[in-house]
Protein backbone atom coordinates (compact mmCIF):
# COMPACT_ATOMS: atom_id res chain seq x y z
CA UNK A 1 0.00 0.00 0.00
CA UNK A 2 1.48 3.10 -1.26
CA UNK A 3 1.79 6.56 0.97
CA UNK A 4 -0.21 8.15 -1.25
CA UNK A 5 -3.26 5.88 -0.19
CA UNK A 6 -2.57 5.77 3.86
CA UNK A 7 -2.93 10.58 2.95
CA UNK A 8 -6.38 9.42 1.58
CA UNK A 9 -7.48 7.77 4.51
CA UNK A 10 -6.26 10.49 6.37
CA UNK A 11 -7.87 12.95 4.46
CA UNK A 12 -11.20 11.01 4.63
CA UNK A 13 -10.52 10.89 8.81
CA UNK A 14 -10.12 15.16 8.81
CA UNK A 15 -13.82 14.93 6.52
CA UNK A 16 -15.67 12.60 8.75
CA UNK A 17 -14.65 14.68 12.31
CA UNK A 18 -15.07 17.93 10.56
CA UNK A 19 -18.88 16.71 9.75
CA UNK A 20 -19.27 15.44 13.42
CA UNK A 21 -19.08 19.17 14.06
CA UNK A 22 -21.94 21.24 14.46
CA UNK A 23 -22.02 24.43 12.67
CA UNK A 24 -25.14 25.69 13.94
CA UNK A 25 -25.76 26.86 17.64
CA UNK A 26 -28.84 29.20 19.22
CA UNK A 27 -29.64 30.44 22.32
CA UNK A 28 -33.15 32.13 23.03
CA UNK A 29 -35.09 32.74 26.41
CA UNK A 30 -37.77 35.42 27.07
CA UNK A 31 -37.39 36.91 30.84
CA UNK A 32 -40.25 38.94 30.78
CA UNK A 33 -43.56 38.92 29.15
CA UNK A 34 -46.72 40.86 30.29
CA UNK A 35 -48.63 43.62 28.41
CA UNK A 36 -46.31 46.65 29.19
CA UNK A 37 -42.95 45.11 29.79
CA UNK A 38 -41.10 42.36 27.12
CA UNK A 39 -37.52 41.29 27.18
CA UNK A 40 -35.98 38.95 25.59
CA UNK A 41 -32.34 37.68 23.93
CA UNK A 42 -32.07 35.42 20.64
CA UNK A 43 -28.16 34.28 19.61
CA UNK A 44 -27.24 32.79 16.79
CA UNK A 45 -23.66 31.37 15.88
CA UNK A 46 -23.22 29.96 12.70
CA UNK A 47 -19.64 28.93 12.01
CA UNK A 48 -20.19 28.53 8.45
CA UNK A 49 -20.45 32.35 7.64
CA UNK A 50 -18.19 33.30 10.71
CA UNK A 51 -21.27 34.93 12.15
CA UNK A 52 -22.93 35.53 15.46
CA UNK A 53 -26.39 37.44 15.40
CA UNK A 54 -27.85 38.69 18.67
CA UNK A 55 -31.58 40.13 18.76
CA UNK A 56 -32.41 41.65 21.98
CA UNK A 57 -36.12 42.57 22.83
CA UNK A 58 -37.16 45.46 25.42
CA UNK A 59 -38.95 48.25 26.58
CA UNK A 60 -38.58 51.24 23.92
CA UNK A 61 -38.89 54.57 26.77
CA UNK A 62 -36.74 52.88 29.50
CA UNK A 63 -32.98 51.41 29.42
CA UNK A 64 -32.23 47.61 29.54
CA UNK A 65 -29.85 44.95 28.72
CA UNK A 66 -28.44 41.46 29.21
CA UNK A 67 -25.44 40.17 30.35
CA UNK A 68 -23.37 36.78 29.81
CA UNK A 69 -21.41 34.08 31.28
CA UNK A 70 -22.43 34.64 34.74
CA UNK A 71 -25.32 34.70 36.67
CA UNK A 72 -24.92 37.79 39.09
CA UNK A 73 -24.02 41.45 37.98
CA UNK A 74 -20.71 41.96 39.34
CA UNK A 75 -17.69 40.87 36.53
CA UNK A 76 -19.94 40.74 33.65
CA UNK A 77 -19.81 41.76 30.49
CA UNK A 78 -23.35 43.26 29.18
CA UNK A 79 -24.87 44.87 26.32
CA UNK A 80 -27.28 47.92 27.12
CA UNK A 81 -29.70 49.64 25.16
CA UNK A 82 -31.10 52.87 25.72
CA UNK A 83 -34.28 54.77 25.35
CA UNK A 84 -32.73 56.94 22.44
CA UNK A 85 -31.87 53.42 21.05
CA UNK A 86 -28.15 53.71 21.69
CA UNK A 87 -26.04 50.49 22.09
CA UNK A 88 -23.37 49.89 24.18
CA UNK A 89 -20.96 47.14 25.89
CA UNK A 90 -20.04 47.55 29.28
CA UNK A 91 -18.17 45.13 31.83
CA UNK A 92 -20.30 45.56 35.15
CA UNK A 93 -18.90 45.95 38.91
CA UNK A 94 -20.09 45.33 41.66
CA UNK A 95 -23.81 46.67 41.34
CA UNK A 96 -22.52 49.79 39.50
CA UNK A 97 -22.61 50.34 36.02
CA UNK A 98 -18.77 49.70 35.80
CA UNK A 99 -16.48 50.29 32.59
CA UNK A 100 -17.58 51.19 29.05
CA UNK A 101 -15.99 48.56 26.81
CA UNK A 102 -14.57 49.06 22.93
CA UNK A 103 -17.91 48.16 20.99
CA UNK A 104 -17.62 44.63 18.90
CA UNK A 105 -20.99 44.65 17.70
CA UNK A 106 -22.48 46.07 14.66
CA UNK A 107 -25.85 47.58 15.10
CA UNK A 108 -27.66 46.21 11.63
CA UNK A 109 -30.88 47.20 12.28
CA UNK A 110 -33.58 48.62 15.16
CA UNK A 111 -37.39 49.59 15.01
CA UNK A 112 -39.95 49.75 17.78
CA UNK A 113 -43.41 48.14 17.74
CA UNK A 114 -46.03 49.90 20.50
CA UNK A 115 -44.04 50.05 23.72
CA UNK A 116 -41.30 47.30 22.89
CA UNK A 117 -37.73 48.34 21.09
CA UNK A 118 -35.66 45.50 19.21
CA UNK A 119 -32.20 46.16 18.15
CA UNK A 120 -30.24 43.71 16.10
CA UNK A 121 -26.43 43.07 16.95
CA UNK A 122 -23.70 41.32 14.50
CA UNK A 123 -20.19 40.73 15.02
CA UNK A 124 -17.67 37.66 13.52
CA UNK A 125 -17.17 34.33 15.35
CA UNK A 126 -13.40 34.93 15.48
CA UNK A 127 -13.82 38.44 16.37
CA UNK A 128 -10.27 39.36 18.04
CA UNK A 129 -11.95 40.65 21.50
CA UNK A 130 -9.84 43.90 22.37
CA UNK A 131 -10.17 43.12 26.03
CA UNK A 132 -10.04 40.00 28.57
CA UNK A 133 -13.58 42.00 29.79
CA UNK A 134 -15.45 41.23 26.55
CA UNK A 135 -17.21 37.69 26.32
CA UNK A 136 -16.33 34.94 23.55
CA UNK A 137 -19.73 33.49 22.38
CA UNK A 138 -18.91 30.13 20.42
CA UNK A 139 -20.58 27.43 18.81
CA UNK A 140 -19.85 24.85 21.18
CA UNK A 141 -21.43 26.28 24.05
CA UNK A 142 -23.67 23.82 25.40
CA UNK A 143 -25.37 26.38 28.13
CA UNK A 144 -25.04 30.30 28.13
CA UNK A 145 -25.23 31.72 32.24
CA UNK A 146 -27.23 35.38 31.60
CA UNK A 147 -28.55 38.07 33.45
CA UNK A 148 -30.88 40.54 32.58
CA UNK A 149 -31.92 44.21 34.22
CA UNK A 150 -34.55 47.34 33.06
CA UNK A 151 -35.02 50.33 34.28
CA UNK A 152 -37.32 53.24 34.72
CA UNK A 153 -35.30 56.07 33.44
CA UNK A 154 -34.04 56.28 30.22
CA UNK A 155 -30.32 56.81 31.51
CA UNK A 156 -28.62 53.46 32.87
CA UNK A 157 -29.84 53.86 36.62
CA UNK A 158 -30.62 51.19 39.39
CA UNK A 159 -33.33 48.63 38.31
CA UNK A 160 -34.77 48.06 41.78
CA UNK A 161 -35.24 44.01 42.91
CA UNK A 162 -38.13 43.24 41.02
CA UNK A 163 -36.27 44.86 37.39
CA UNK A 164 -33.83 42.49 37.04
CA UNK A 165 -32.86 37.88 37.48
CA UNK A 166 -30.85 35.18 35.67
CA UNK A 167 -31.38 32.54 33.96
CA UNK A 168 -29.04 29.44 32.14
CA UNK A 169 -29.20 28.90 28.32
CA UNK A 170 -29.53 25.58 27.12
CA UNK A 171 -28.48 25.41 23.57
CA UNK A 172 -29.96 24.37 19.81
CA UNK A 173 -27.35 22.62 17.64
CA UNK A 174 -27.46 21.92 13.86
CA UNK A 175 -25.83 21.79 10.64
CA UNK A 176 -26.51 25.16 8.82
CA UNK A 177 -25.32 23.67 4.91
CA UNK A 178 -26.25 19.81 4.98
CA UNK A 179 -28.17 16.96 6.67
CA UNK A 180 -25.02 14.59 7.78
CA UNK A 181 -26.23 10.57 6.25
CA UNK A 182 -24.30 9.44 9.35
CA UNK A 183 -26.12 11.33 12.47
CA UNK A 184 -29.12 12.55 10.83
CA UNK A 185 -32.25 11.94 13.10
CA UNK A 186 -30.32 10.85 15.99
CA UNK A 187 -29.95 12.37 19.32
CA UNK A 188 -26.95 14.43 20.66
CA UNK A 189 -25.67 11.31 22.49
CA UNK A 190 -26.20 9.05 19.83
CA UNK A 191 -24.57 10.94 17.02
CA UNK A 192 -21.46 11.20 19.53
CA UNK A 193 -21.58 7.71 20.01
CA UNK A 194 -21.80 6.85 16.22
CA UNK A 195 -18.96 9.59 15.37
CA UNK A 196 -16.39 8.06 17.83
CA UNK A 197 -16.94 4.39 16.69
CA UNK A 198 -16.50 5.79 13.26
CA UNK A 199 -13.31 7.62 14.31
CA UNK A 200 -12.10 4.57 16.03
CA UNK A 201 -12.36 2.14 13.14
CA UNK A 202 -11.10 4.78 10.41
CA UNK A 203 -7.79 5.15 12.57
CA UNK A 204 -7.06 1.48 13.27
CA UNK A 205 -7.67 0.94 9.41
CA UNK A 206 -4.92 3.70 9.04
CA UNK A 207 -2.29 2.24 11.41
CA UNK A 208 -3.11 -1.03 10.08
CA UNK A 209 -2.34 0.25 6.71
CA UNK A 210 1.00 1.65 7.75
CA UNK A 211 2.20 -1.14 9.61
CA UNK A 212 1.59 -3.35 6.39
CA UNK A 213 3.27 -1.05 4.24
CA UNK A 214 6.18 -0.57 6.25
CA UNK A 215 6.06 -4.76 6.43
CA UNK A 216 6.11 -4.70 3.07
CA UNK A 217 8.98 -2.33 2.43
CA UNK A 218 11.17 -4.46 5.03
CA UNK A 219 10.36 -7.51 3.00
CA UNK A 220 11.30 -5.89 0.05
CA UNK A 221 14.97 -4.89 0.87
CA UNK A 222 17.12 -8.38 1.52
CA UNK A 223 18.70 -7.40 4.80
CA UNK A 224 20.17 -4.12 3.45
CA UNK A 225 20.98 -5.02 0.12
CA UNK A 226 18.93 -4.83 -3.30
CA UNK A 227 19.04 -7.23 -5.72
CA UNK A 228 19.65 -6.48 -9.48
CA UNK A 229 16.87 -8.25 -11.17
CA UNK A 230 14.33 -7.72 -13.35
CA UNK A 231 11.01 -8.94 -11.40
CA UNK A 232 8.47 -8.14 -14.18
CA UNK A 233 9.75 -11.20 -16.22
CA UNK A 234 11.40 -12.92 -13.69
CA UNK A 235 15.16 -12.74 -15.42
CA UNK A 236 18.38 -10.71 -14.56
CA UNK A 237 19.05 -7.58 -16.26
CA UNK A 238 22.09 -8.11 -18.61
CA UNK A 239 25.30 -5.83 -17.65
CA UNK A 240 27.73 -5.22 -20.04
CA UNK A 241 31.55 -5.88 -18.68
CA UNK A 242 31.98 -2.18 -18.35
CA UNK A 243 29.11 -1.48 -16.38
CA UNK A 244 29.92 -4.44 -13.91
CA UNK A 245 33.75 -3.36 -13.78
CA UNK A 246 32.04 -0.02 -12.43
CA UNK A 247 29.87 -1.01 -10.40
CA UNK A 248 32.81 -3.81 -8.53
CA UNK A 249 34.92 -0.43 -8.29
CA UNK A 250 32.47 1.53 -6.61
CA UNK A 251 30.40 -0.90 -4.51
CA UNK A 252 33.03 -4.33 -4.39
CA UNK A 253 32.10 -7.65 -6.21
CA UNK A 254 29.10 -8.77 -4.07
CA UNK A 255 27.08 -12.02 -4.69
CA UNK A 256 24.05 -13.25 -3.20
CA UNK A 257 23.05 -16.98 -2.67
CA UNK A 258 22.30 -17.42 -5.69
CA UNK A 259 25.29 -15.76 -7.72
CA UNK A 260 23.54 -12.68 -8.59
CA UNK A 261 25.30 -9.41 -8.06
CA UNK A 262 24.19 -7.09 -5.70
CA UNK A 263 24.69 -3.85 -4.72
CA UNK A 264 25.07 -3.02 -1.35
Amino acid sequence: MKLTTVAVFLAVLSLLLKASEYTRSSFSNTYVKSQSITVSCDISMDSSSNKITMTLVGPSNVWYGVGFGNTEMSGTYSIIVYSTGYVEERYLIGTTPGNLLDSTFTLTSMYTAGSTRTVVLVRDLDYHLPSSYHYEFSVHDSTLETIYGYGTTAGLEYHGTDKRGSATLSVVQSYSNYKNPITNGMSTNKQHGRMLSITILVSCFVIISIILFVAYRHKNQNNGYVSIDNSDHNDFISIDDSTQSKIMDTFGNTYDENDRLVVV
